[in-house]
């Protein structure tokens, strides 16, 4: 897709790389982290196609249960699970933003 994106015919901006399943805790040991598929693909493959690696989404079930329920996973204040979310709104909006600013009308 990134090599798509990136086709003089297509010209889709990339914001950048965000690796989806990246890691699972435990809730006994929601600070260690463990990589079920490897550690670094998604830095990798943004470093291959030079664009920003934006971050990385957990693979958790209480990401399925919430959603299922409504509920954005972002909005669960205080906890791991949204520091990741609320970490990776932040690099989107640095992404985005100078990309808005060029696109944005003269006055």
């Amino acid at each position: 897709a990134l090599t798509m994106f990136q086709m003089p015919l297509v010209q889709v901006p990339v914001l950048g790389v965000v690796e989806n399943m990246s890691y699972f805790w435990t809730p006994e040991l929601p600070e260690r982290r463990f990589y079920l598929f490897g550690r670094g693909g998604g830095a990798h493959l943004a470093e291959k196609y030079g664009v920003p690696f934006l971050g990385e989404i957990p693979l958790l079930e209480e990401i399925v249960l919430r959603s299922d329920q409504g509920v954005p996973p972002a909005l669960s204040e205080g906890t791991p699970l949204s520091e990741a979310y609320h970490r990776l709104a932040g690099e989107v909006a640095r992404a985005v933003s100078p990309l808005a600013y060029a696109s944005a009308p003269s006055p």
